[in-house]
């Protein structure tokens, strides 16, 4: 274990007044800017420190994700934090086949003898995993209780993506979102909780009984001070090196900016997001401005008139709408960009799936005060109602105070795999054991 030092005490269990010890296993940092994913990782991570003793571990060998894993500032938060060492046998491998090789599918996974010996010194209450990958890398010891953060089911982002080859591609793609499916639900099955994003991800797991919505989150103002936007500027960011991003960028700008310039001459866009560098040589003009990753998006939000969101792949929920509505910058989407939050069109957001649809709700934006400031004020009562942290917080603060209650138990992974992952079946004691 590579971390700080960990001082055991021992505390008279029946105290009531004992926190929960909680380690959160993590194959990523929690805290990378602008990343929605860790932005989720983050805003729970806030939400358990409230309540339990947290420890956070790394399940990674990567010298860049360790770097930024413990590069944010001590003791923020209260998290103590540690990288987990891997097993002898798998330190050669790299992370992603190990955690797919047969000596995790048979064993406690790369970095599961290093969790499995942590659980033995800290006896924790309850092991949170972010992702299946994390989960993959270290599996949990006997008799601990498990919940198991899906955040946006892949199998479903997988289908998506095979719809947009053809032939044996997509032959290819589909089969490997249906293992995707197996694995997710066998996963599920496994744990005593398993979480997803929003309700469309409840079906995906299917038949897994155990599984409950925990949304993405963004920090609300109580308050929103509309601000009138000078000029005819459109925003879009997010990583284009993420596949459905790419594509959104893509498809805005070769289908539904030759109309919106046509109609408007003056509008503008600002693409903000890691890569693009293929986009911005087919793309980029002295309208269509690619700006790479900036640090800090307000000044960015602060000019524009509207946030675009035109996704046609993808799962989960965007944060960057959340965040959007808690700065009162008006969105405009496809059905797929803002499902998952309960948006309606005309009142939160607006929607459009084709091309004219689109240039038309910007054209409506950019030309209508009245119409962007009833968007903003509407989109922040609803977004600060259902996805402020606040009240996020206290669904967690629930969710671990049921498991300490007695109402989600330890799954024994030792009594088959009908209840495991699949390669969580009948085990003796081993180097990832008690």
């Amino acid at each position: 274990m590579r971390g700080e030092a960990m001082p055991i005490t021992r505390l008279d269990e029946t105290r009531p007044q004992r926190r929960p010890r909680v380690i959160y296993v993590t194959h990523m940092s929690p805290w990378l800017p602008r990343y929605g994913i860790a932005m989720r990782c983050e805003g729970i991570l806030r939400g358990l420190a409230e309540i339990a003793d947290v420890h956070v571990v790394l399940a990674a060998d990567d010298p860049d994700t360790i770097a930024a894993f413990r590069g944010f500032p001590a003791g923020i938060h209260g998290i103590r934090r540690s990288v987990l060492e891997p097993s002898g046998g798998l330190q050669p491998v790299p992370d992603y086949r190990a955690s797919r090789s047969l000596a995790a599918i048979v064993g406690p996974g790369k970095y599961g003898a290093d969790l499995a010996s942590l659980c033995r010194q800290e006896a924790p209450d309850l092991l949170w995993y972010f992702e299946a990958e994390s989960l993959h890398r270290a599996l949990p010891p006997h008799r601990t209780t498990v919940v198991l953060d899906l955040c946006d089911v892949r199998w479903r982002k997988q289908r998506r993506l095979s719809l947009q080859c053809s032939g044996i591609r997509r032959a290819a793609s589909y089969a490997k979102a249906v293992l995707m499916r197996i694995d997710d639900v066998a996963l599920a099955l496994g744990v005593d909780r398993a979480l997803v994003c929003s309700p469309e991800e409840l079906g995906p797991v299917w038949p897994a009984a155990n599984v409950q919505v925990l949304p993405n989150g963004y920090d609300f103002p109580s308050e929103l001070v509309l601000r009138h936007r000078a000029g005819r500027r459109l925003l879009f960011y997010g990583s284009l090196l993420y596949g459905p991003n790419a594509d959104a960028v893509r498809w805005f700008c070769s289908t539904v900016w030759p109309t919106l310039e046509a109609a408007c001459p003056d509008v503008e866009l600002d693409v903000i997001g890691l890569g693009g560098e293929q986009l911005r040589e087919g793309l980029a003009s002295d309208r269509i401005r690619f700006h790479g990753f900036v640090e800090n998006l307000d000044p960015y939000i602060d000019s524009a008139s509207a946030l675009i969101v035109p996704l046609r792949l993808g799962g989960g929920t965007r944060v960057k709408i959340l965040e959007a509505w808690a700065k009162g910058l008006p969105v405009i989407t496809t059905t797929t960009g803002c499902e998952g939050l309960g948006a309606r069109d005309e009142e939160h957001v607006l929607i459009a799936d084709d091309a004219q649809g689109f240039a038309h709700q910007c054209l409506r934006v950019l030309d209508d005060n009245a119409l962007r400031d009833s968007l903003a004020s509407s989109a922040h009562a609803f977004g600060r109602s259902q996805y402020g942290w606040d009240v996020i917080h206290r669904q967690i603060a629930d969710l671990v105070a049921a498991h300490q209650a007695g109402d989600g138990t330890g799954v024994d992974r030792t009594s088959g795999g009908e209840a495991g992952r699949p390669h969580a079946g009948a085990r003796g004691p081993g180097p990832g054991g008690e």
